[in-house]
């Protein structure tokens, strides 16, 4: 529990001293074979341009872990333990897919947000 705190508030003071707008996401989870699909929809009316993400454990993602549907390609994946941030434009309504599976699939989304 102490540590999901922690975790809240470090993304918070993350998100509060970018100069950016953001837009939180709700993640919506698919349970698949080996692990969890996590849709995020940008329900914004702009384009974003990268996603924030916290998790509940370490997780290391790849390229191929990401697909983005009313968008373009993920250009960087920068991560960090139990975050990353993916570098990919997700049009207005489009939705970015996140696989985590294999060595990833204990790790759940606790928080995701869009940059604009």
């Amino acid at each position: 529990m102490r540590r999901a705190l922690w975790l809240v508030l470090v993304a918070t003071l993350l998100m509060g001293s970018t100069a950016l707008a953001q837009t939180a996401l709700v993640p919506r989870a698919v349970e698949v074979a080996g692990g969890t699909l996590y849709l995020l929809d940008n329900n914004s009316e702009v384009t974003g341009t990268s996603i924030g993400i916290l998790f509940s454990g370490s997780a290391a993602l790849e390229t191929s872990d990401i697909v983005a549907f009313g968008g373009g390609a993920v250009t960087k994946i920068v991560s960090w333990g139990s975050g990353a941030f993916i570098y990919v434009d997700i049009a207005a309504g489009g939705t970015l897919q996140i696989s985590l599976t294999g060595d990833n699939a204990s790790a759940k989304i606790l928080m995701a947000w869009i940059r604009e």
